[in-house]
């Protein structure tokens, strides 16, 4: 039996919708780890860290509790790793976008679907509220549903529409007051489309009235100081505050977005200069706009990011008149909007942090890959990395059992020093670089993560040939330090990193030889020097200055049948013309050095 046309038809709606969601999803995440977390946003996360009382205790004053509880509820199921953050904030936005093709559909039909989603999507300020972690990502997705709600109420006159309506707009003031322009908006709307049949608002108005009338007595002082405040501002003169306005909206590539708009402007004007639904959404992107201008002394809401309702309204207005296009110029205009969806951001534009977005997120991420154990860190008093919450929230990320903060810069073996260049504490920089080798940085000049190692025996052990051994580490192959007596398997490679000086310079190159067992019955090397952390990885022993540590890194091969038991490793210094063993402080009969022990565990 052949499936109904009407089956048919929603399998293809289904994946028309599926194809629009993975690459609405593939532009989200490939930006999940490109763009640093701000202030704000790490704010955001860091007054979560509480219960929920708390959290509601601790919300600004400018902003409701909903967002901070949904955040704080999603990292305690995932993580706190700003990638996960922004996911959370990608999802919403998938579901906003999905009931953007319902509205559209229901506009137009199937294209106008289509492109109103694409183009919600691919406005370059909704890709960048998509994947912040702010209020702002719950409203993209609650906004589509609320629209969505009241279009099935209006033209249905179902109750259950119209408490789910005033739910999803309490849900929405609940996250930003901002969102009360957005429900004046959709009253405005609804009004022009419906006429008389505005009455039916009472069900979800008095709900919403009800339901955020505690809300509203609480921030009457916050609304006094806002308008007090923003009576202050200076707008822009108004033809360049709105190009501004509009620019922010579409991001990348503004010539396009003109070019899109004034096409779809001239096929609705052509198609639907009567209708009611056209006039409402010329209302919703120009009118509005414009009182938002007029008002915006006593507002101060007009701004891409506060009258971000406004850009449902543009996807609708231009989506609903590109789908008019001929077939094969519309399939032009999809591919357009899906190269705008995977452009790079304008972030110049967009931060209004500039330099203040902090480079801890990055640094701590990179200091997970070197730190090992015993490791402590120095923070410079002078360095600018970044406020108190950025710190606790780092290290919460990429460090949740601790970090450990030394101010003794002389004990410790590995010190990691944070400072900012030309503003560090000079006296603080040379107790911790003294007798240390600066191995590793990372970071820009304000914040600064550099690596100060001591060898393992500063004062060393001295041959007769002016040559120094400072000590010995096994290390792993990601180049960690291993345990003092390490567990290595049969026919492994044993990495060691050796430290060297000299107290005068040496007369000639010499061969160092490490083994393992009885005279190395078990692994040997025999090489010169290989250094590590030298511009001239083979620079000779005979050119070695005295006070400079030298560090080098030689592998053992070990022997592939060996029984388990704990064997010793050596070092000889060896003089490469006559094949002899140089003599020392502490060397055995047979000028070996025991410099450290391995287990080897087999079958």
């Amino acid at each position: 039996m052949k499936p109904s046309t009407n089956s048919s038809k929603k399998i293809g709606y289904w994946l028309i919708i599926t194809a629009l969601l993975l690459i609405i999803s593939a532009s989200r995440l490939l930006r999940l780890g490109e763009i640093q977390m701000n202030p704000d946003e790490i704010w955001s996360v860091w007054q979560t860290f509480g219960t929920p009382s708390q959290i509601i205790q601790w919300t600004p004053y400018d902003w409701p509790p909903l967002y901070y509880l949904l955040i704080g509820t999603w990292w305690r199921i995932t993580s706190l790793i700003p990638e996960s953050l922004r996911l959370l904030s990608m999802l919403i936005f998938l579901i906003g976008t999905t009931f953007t093709y319902k509205i559209g559909r229901r506009l137009g039909g199937l294209h106008t679907g289509i492109c109103v989603a694409l183009i919600y999507a691919a406005l370059g300020y909704n890709i960048l509220l998509s994947i912040e972690v702010r209020g702002y990502a719950l409203l993209l997705g609650l906004m589509p549903l609320a629209f969505w709600l009241m279009l099935r109420y209006f033209e249905r006159e179902n109750r259950l529409y119209g408490v789910l309506l005033a739910l999803s707009l309490v849900a929405m003031f609940y996250t930003s007051y901002t969102s009360s322009l957005a429900i004046i908006m959709l009253g405005i709307y609804s009004s022009i489309v419906y006429g008389r049949k505005i009455i039916r608002w009472w069900l979800p108005g008095v709900i919403t009235v009800v339901l955020i009338l505690p809300e509203l007595l609480q921030i009457r002082s916050t609304v006094t100081g806002r308008v007090a405040a923003t009576s202050q501002l200076n707008t822009a003169p108004l033809l360049p505050a709105l190009y501004n306005l509009f620019e922010g909206w579409t991001g990348s590539l503004f010539i396009i977005w003109i070019i899109l708009f004034l096409v779809a402007t001239g096929l609705l004007i052509y198609h639907n200069r009567s209708s009611r639904k056209a006039w409402a959404l010329f209302v919703w992107i120009v009118l509005i706009p414009l009182l938002l201008y007029f008002l915006n002394p006593f507002l101060g809401f007009f701004s891409a990011r506060y009258a971000w309702w406004g850009m449902l309204g543009l996807a609708l207005w231009v989506g609903w008149g590109l789908a008019y296009l001929p077939r094969f110029p519309r399939l032009g205009a999809y591919g357009a909007l899906v190269i705008l969806m995977f452009l790079p951001l304008p972030m110049d534009r967009y931060s209004i942090w500039g330099n203040g977005v902090s480079p801890l997120g990055r640094n701590f991420k990179w200091l997970t890959t070197q730190m090992q154990w015993g490791d402590t860190l120095i923070a410079d008093p002078n360095n600018g990395c970044g406020k108190a919450e950025e710190w606790d929230y780092y290290t919460r990320v990429y460090f949740p059992s601790g970090l450990y903060f030394s101010s003794d810069p002389i004990h410790n073996r590995r010190v990691w020093y944070i400072l900012e260049g030309g503003r560090q504490n000079l006296e603080l920089e040379q107790l911790i670089s003294h007798n240390r080798v600066r191995r590793n940085q990372f970071g820009p000049s304000r914040c600064v993560f550099v690596l100060y190692e001591l060898p393992p025996f500063p004062d060393g052990i001295r041959f007769d040939n002016g040559l120094r051994f400072h000590g010995a580490d096994i290390i792993s192959a990601e180049g960690d330090l291993r345990p003092p007596l390490p567990a290595v398997h049969e026919g492994e490679v044993i990495r060691l990193q050796l430290w060297w000086s000299v107290d005068q310079p040496l007369d000639q190159q010499y061969t160092i030889g490490t083994y393992i067992g009885r005279e190395g019955g078990l692994g040997i090397t025999e090489t010169p020097p290989q250094l590590i952390d030298s511009v001239d990885t083979a620079l000779p022993m005979n050119q070695w200055q005295p006070g400079e540590y030298y560090i080098e890194e030689r592998e053992i091969q070990l022997r592939a049948s060996m029984s388990s038991n704990q064997y010793r490793i050596q070092l000889a210094v060896i003089d490469p013309l006559t094949g002899d063993r140089i003599g020392g402080e502490g060397l055995s009969q047979a000028n070996l050095l025991r410099i450290n022990e391995i287990t080897v565990q087999s079958y």
